[in-house]
């Protein structure tokens, strides 16, 4: 597996530091490693995600704390991209660590976002069509690269089809947002820290990555043992307890749904996703 996640350094006040969060990003200042600035400010920052690893298969995935140092030294990304990606780590610490929730106000009961579909053209091809399918909401459908050239960069195969960490480095060169892997039972511990995720993302006009597995016919539609695909929007209906992820499969064979859209329940989600990129 290849893992070439990018880094960069924040350093803040001490009085802008709360509970481990990065505080008050106008007064952040970006240094480089050289400086020597490097402090226990940072470590406190991404404390909480040092053990967010996974084991999968022979292998154990990179924590938060490893993808933000990776962040500036594979990218070099500019002070507007470094304050994103600060942005998502303080949001994603808040909402697994139960410091915030997505607000009432801010919780539409239905949002969806418009996702196109693409359909993969092998069975291997279900990441490069998924991130075919968010840049096309992300960058607009003008323009976008053919599922064979996405697959080329993310160095997909049809032995070991496509590493998470090359989805996640293509969404970080090739749109404005940023994005990082989390982890079940890692990061997230419920579905309904899942679900929150979801819900700041699509809130945020940002298509959520979610790779399943260990699927068959009584728990999903299709039977898997590994699949990317990415959530567009949820349904969250309070006075029904209705909380549904709306979903864009480009595993068109598998589900038979030409718009290649449906929508599943939170808790049927997180007992086959393994991880997302948010």
């Amino acid at each position: 597996m290849n893992f070439k996640f990018k880094s960069f350094l924040v350093i803040v006040s001490v009085s802008s530091m709360m509970m481990g969060s990065i505080g008050n990003l106008a007064s952040a200042e970006v240094r480089d490693e050289s400086s020597g600035v490097f402090s226990t400010l940072y470590d406190s920052h991404v404390e909480t995600f040092e053990n967010y690893k996974y084991s999968f298969n022979s292998g154990t995935y990179i924590s938060s704390k490893e993808q933000f140092e990776l962040f500036k030294k594979n990218f070099n990304p500019d002070d507007d991209k470094l304050h994103e990606y600060v942005l998502m780590m303080e949001e994603h610490e808040a909402l697994i660590n139960s410091k915030s929730n997505v607000n009432s106000e801010m919780r539409a009961s239905v949002r969806r976002l418009g996702v196109p579909f693409y359909s993969q053209q092998n069975g291997y091809y279900c990441g490069p069509a998924t991130i075919r399918q968010m840049c096309g909401y992300l960058n607009g459908t003008a323009n976008l690269p053919s599922q064979d050239d996405i697959a080329d960069e993310l160095n997909t195969s049809e032995n070991y089809g496509t590493d998470q960490q090359e989805l996640i480095d293509y969404l970080n060169l090739h749109t404005s947002e940023c994005y990082e892997t989390l982890w079940r039972n890692g990061a997230y511990v419920s579905s309904s820290q899942l679900f929150n995720l979801i819900i700041a993302d699509a809130n945020n006009n940002k298509p959520t990555l979610l790779h399943i597995r260990d699927t068959n016919t009584s728990n999903w539609r299709y039977y898997t043992d590994g699949h990317y695909l990415c959530a567009e929007g949820y349904v969250d209906d309070t006075t029904t307890n209705g909380h549904n992820v709306y979903l864009v499969d480009p595993w068109l064979a598998g589900h038979n749904i030409s718009s290649g859209k449906y929508d599943v329940t939170v808790n049927r989600l997180y007992n086959v996703t393994d991880r997302i990129g948010s």
